[in-house]
């Protein structure tokens, strides 16, 4: 077995025992696997790409400092807040970058308008309910929501426009920053679904998972557009 498939294995395996823990309410397992499952997860992206690049570095600190607060220090939500506002400004710019001018089609225009109209819908939606109860942080909470409603809409014209398989990474990284962001808010705020719990969990590391993919598609993508342009 090479070595970045067994850093693999080993954060599949803490995966479970975090989300059992996390189900069970075993908090010194889950603050304990929370802090070895992302850096597990980065080190099989350096075996991977075997060169340690700034972007997702950067990305997965930033998301160990978002675990640290959470499960760890817990009452931070203006230090959540900012971080993952910072992660997402992040992610903009990765998308950003990878738009490009395309012919409109009408299949694609609708299948876009589809993606993007149901998830601002659903955010927003659900954002309001957490704005009643948290209206010291209304403008952190409104930013936040803006910058993860954008990164929707340009995942999704990237999907919807290209078939390229990093593109697709990337709109599932942004799906589950929404369904994660969406259900915690509803869990929080509104009623705990203990399914949806689990499944918002397990999402989350599945996210950092997605993010390591995209990064390593995306790198090798850009380097054979190089090699290409310089040929």
């Amino acid at each position: 077995m090479k070595k970045d498939q067994l850093i693999l294995l080993i954060a599949l395996i803490v995966g479970v025992i975090s989300t059992l823990a996390n189900s069970f309410h075993y908090v010194e397992v889950v603050k304990i696997s929370r802090l070895v499952f992302l850096p597990l997860i980065y080190v099989y992206y350096c075996l991977k790409a075997q060169k340690i690049h700034w972007a997702p570095t950067l990305v997965m600190i930033l998301f160990l400092l978002t675990d640290i607060y959470n499960f760890i220090i817990k009452d931070a939500l203006f230090e959540l807040l900012v971080l993952g506002i910072v992660n997402y400004i992040l992610f903009l710019s990765f998308g950003l970058k990878d738009i490009v001018k395309f012919r409109l089609t009408f299949t694609n225009l609708i299948s876009f308008l589809i993606i993007v109209g149901f998830v601002v819908f659903l955010y927003f939606s659900v954002l309001d309910i957490a704005l009643i109860e948290l209206n010291a942080f209304k403008v952190s909470i409104s930013i936040y929501g803006i910058i993860l409603a954008l990164n929707a809409i340009v995942a999704a014209y990237n999907l919807s426009y290209r078939n390229r398989l990093h593109d697709l990474l990337f709109f599932f990284c942004v799906a589950t920053f929404v369904f994660t962001d969406v259900s915690y808010l509803i869990s929080e705020y509104y009623y705990k679904f203990p399914v949806m719990i689990v499944i918002n969990y397990v999402l989350q590391l599945l996210s950092y998972f997605f993010i390591a993919r995209y990064f390593l598609l995306k790198e090798r993508h850009d380097s054979r557009k190089k090699t290409l342009n310089h040929n």
